[in-house]
């Protein structure tokens, strides 16, 4: 389970530091330092990450340097193994997609050399996992799937410590999919691995198993097993427990508190947490997530100036930090609490900033996710042709011994003539293979760009579409709760329907005219635009009618979302057409849609 809070509130920490170790390493080589040199700047580096002082920014870039100076020296397996290490830092602290990254790199890296060795094929193995895991902590849940099912057919001799991990994983994915029933499976089985080698297993591996099994009871709302089995783990012994993971086993006790509604043991959590900060090496990056649990504690509990006050703590700790998907979160609650005390202003602010932000990040995420998965396309393609030359090249062996004996027959002249013949043919078939390759490469790539656009259109009408479903469903509800007030109910019962009230109406305000504006202009932030040089000035209304039939939401769905008959919609179409000035040849969907481009002459 994650120590930040809900589901929804759990952090995908992505931030796109790829690159950087081959940019350091081709100034490394512009510099061309002396061995002398090298070898005191290795060592000094090497003492570096020993040092428990040191930052998690130093160790970061001291493994970026071992790595190049290994690259230099021609030693590829030992720069993708400073390349895991720095792999598992970004793990430890958050950052799984660039953990994954750095895993898939050296997972393409890595089978590209010819020699065999133990090392490589122990680094191999050993990323393969971690890709697993980072997969899985960054919703990545189809390849989190895949490379756990890779992993179990290349290794069968797993150890019981990469089976409990591999179960553990599935097991988490499988929750997030909802599948509940096999995900209680794969944490049990996880856990009976640790029972049956419990000295196989260290303690940090041993509160991942447990901590997952327990999201598991909290995401199935049973709070008290949730509970129980955290309290296991904090009995261990202090010398068994680092710091750092006092601070995440306290922030997950706070949280099934706080959803309970015990806010005082869970602000008490909190502080116990805090207390051990001034204990960690990077105290940014934790006190951002403490101090951001506090202010969603405090604004659950009603208090809105200490949660005000805890959010801009916790929003100075994360820009410290660089923590994007921290900060990303802390505006969007913010947004939230500026919405519960009226500040409508200051809501859109922090919203369409955490928004923006949220953007941005998957955006890098995905261009990079994009580019590995490439990548393994392209490196699988190269294996199969290797594999069809080889077989060409045996064939060809074979083909030339039995030319032999035509060679002894027909002399030297036919031999000639026969390879020139076979070569030509051969040269002729690859390039047309080639040119085949080349097209389809580019047809492919049209026919994604074009599903791309199609599924954004796709994905916005259908966020709009359930969040009229959910509006209207709210509102049925509380009609409900409404007539249950009207009747004669005792103290306990009124209580109990208006606590349903104040429940729906927290989460009625996500429907809004807008929430749907922000995300409409994210995603078209020139549409609004295009639409007041049209001429005539629209009302909101009609601004918003007007962006759902730029995104093709059909006559029938517009009536269900505002609840007008399919008569008064087509009204207020033919209406819109009319102060428009639409020519009759032109359809509706089509003008407006067209209007969702930027406009001709613009720059980027």
């Amino acid at each position: 389970m994650k120590n930040t809070g809900t589901l929804a509130r759990l952090p995908f920490l992505l931030i796109f530091f790829f690159a950087a170790p081959f940019l350091f390493q081709e100034g490394l080589l512009s510099q061309n330092p002396s061995s002398s040199t090298l070898d005191f700047r290795k060592d000094h580096y090497l003492s570096l990450l020993k040092q428990p002082s040191a930052s998690v920014i130093e160790k970061r870039e001291a493994l970026d340097s071992l790595s190049c100076y290994s690259l230099q020296e021609k030693d590829t397996v030992e720069a993708c193994r400073y390349l895991f290490m720095k792999a598992g830092i970004y793990s430890d602290f958050g950052n799984a997609f660039d953990s994954y990254a750095l895993c898939k790199e050296i997972l393409q890296t890595l089978p590209l050399l010819s020699e065999p060795s133990l090392a490589k094929d122990t680094l191999l193995r050993q990323a393969l996992l971690q890709a697993a895991i980072s997969a899985q902590q960054s919703a990545f849940w189809d390849e989190a799937l895949a490379l756990c099912s890779d992993f179990i057919q290349q290794y069968p001799d797993i150890s019981p410590v990469e089976a409990a991990q591999i179960h553990s994983t599935i097991g988490i994915v499988n929750m997030n999919l909802g599948n509940m029933p096999l995900s209680r499976k794969s944490h049990e089985q996880a856990l009976r691995y640790e029972k049956e080698n419990p000295d196989l297993f260290s303690f940090k591996l041993k509160v991942k198993l447990y901590n997952a099994l327990a999201g598991w009871f909290y995401i199935k709302q049973q709070y008290d097993s949730s509970l129980h089995i955290l309290h296991q783990l904090e009995l261990y012994p202090a010398r068994d427990i680092l710091p750092i993971q006092f601070c995440y086993l306290y922030n997950n006790i706070s949280l099934i508190h706080s959803t309970i509604g015990n806010y005082k043991i869970a602000l008490d959590y909190l502080e116990k947490a805090r207390k051990l900060v001034p204990r960690l090496s990077e105290a940014n990056y934790i006190n951002a997530h403490i101090l951001r649990n506090f202010g969603w504690t405090y604004r659950e509990q009603g208090n809105y100036s200490l949660s005000e006050e805890y959010y801009r703590q916790a929003l100075s700790y994360a820009q410290k930090w660089d923590d994007k998907g921290n900060l990303w979160l802390i505006y969007l609650e913010m947004g939230e609490l500026y919405q519960k005390q009226g500040d409508i202003p200051m809501m859109r602010k922090y919203l369409l900033e955490g928004y923006q932000l949220k953007d941005q990040v998957q955006s890098q995420q995905n261009l990079q996710r994009s580019f590995l998965l490439n990548r393994d396309l392209e490196l699988l393609k190269s294996r199969r042709q290797q594999e069809i030359l080889e077989k060409n090249l045996e064939l060809e062996k074979l083909g030339n011994e039995k030319k032999l004996i035509l060679i002894i027959v027909f002399g030297t002249l036919l031999l000639l003539f026969l390879s020139a013949s076979l070569w030509m043919i051969r040269q002729m078939l690859k390039s047309r293979k080639e040119n085949k390759t080349l097209a389809e490469n580019l047809s492919l790539n049209k026919q994604e760009s074009h599903e791309e656009l199609k599924k954004k259109e796709q994905d916005l009408a259908a966020a709009t579409l359930s969040s009229a479903q959910k509006d209207e469903s709210l509102k049925t509800l509380k009609g409900h709760c409404l007539e249950l007030l009207k009747k004669d109910l005792n103290p306990e019962q009124q209580a109990l329907v208006r606590e349903m009230l104040q429940t729906i109406n927290l989460c009625h305000y996500g429907s809004s005219w807008e929430e749907f504006r922000l995300r409409f202009e994210t995603a078209y932030p020139h549409f609004f635009q295009n639409l007041e040089k049209q001429g005539s000035p629209l009302s909101k209304s009609e601004k918003y009618l007007a962006s759902l039939l730029a995104i093709h939401i059909s006559t029938k769905e517009i009536s269900t979302m505002t609840r007008k008959s399919p008569r008064s919609v087509e009204t207020y179409i033919y209406r819109l057409r009319k102060k428009l000035q639409i020519p009759p040849h032109i359809k509706t969907q089509d003008y407006f849609h067209a209007l969702l481009s930027e406009p001709a002459g613009t720059e980027d």
